[in-house]
């Protein structure tokens, strides 16, 4: 087959610039971090598109030498080829703004990953500071641990001295069956409190 003079093989890809992969993208279809179709990937199906359209083109361009067509037929082969251009021109166009909005999500995927790695610092700053300022009631299930602390599975669980809270025993003095037994504990155990603060101790009658 003729080459066409106007469509020239050798301009095929002429249309839409190449885009070339990241490194870490080479050879891969779907970004492992964002989970989107890499934009070399949609570049190049996009490129082989505009190539294919520039063949059509470059067809119709030939029949239209080689054929003496009266004035109507060439006028609506001029038609078409114009039509063929202008969406030739359009498509070329809308590529463009997908590659761009392809590579806008990368960098809003590139944000929003800095963003998390900067929440994870202040999520871990503030956990330094509260293990300075606050400490966690313990489940004592005595007052003699309430005083001295005790052991569960081997990790420690500290005395209220130790803790820095203030405790203020409340003897029931109904309750006789387990002597020292801690009944209640206000605010409850497991409840995260400044160091210092009050902690309220209800326990059975020691004897």
């Amino acid at each position: 087959m003729i080459e066409s003079a106007k469509y020239p093989n050798a301009e095929r890809f002429s249309i839409l610039e190449e885009l070339f992969a990241d490194r870490t993208l080479q050879g891969k279809i779907i970004n492992p971090l964002t989970h989107d179709v890499c934009v070399w990937t949609i570049s190049k199906r996009q490129r082989f598109l505009m190539a294919a359209m520039w063949d059509v083109l470059g067809y119709l361009d030939n029949i239209w030498e080689k054929h003496a067509f009266d004035s109507d037929q060439l006028s609506k082969l001029q038609q078409s080829l114009n039509q063929a251009n202008v969406q030739l021109q359009q498509t070329s166009q809308q590529v463009q703004q997908i590659s761009q909005q392809m590579q806008q999500v990368q960098q809003m995927s590139q944000q929003v990953q800095q963003m998390s790695q900067q929440i994870e610092k202040i999520r871990t700053a503030v956990d330094t500071i509260l293990s300075v300022t606050h400490v966690m009631i313990p489940w004592w299930r005595d007052k003699h641990q309430v005083l001295t602390g005790f052991t569960v599975g081997g990790d420690p669980a500290p005395s209220a001295a130790e803790l820095g809270l203030i405790v203020e025993f409340v003897v029931n003095a109904a309750r006789h069956e387990s002597p020292g037994l801690v009944l209640s504990i206000t605010p409850n155990w497991g409840t995260l409190v400044l160091r210092g603060s009050k902690v309220t101790v209800v326990h059975e009658a020691e004897g």
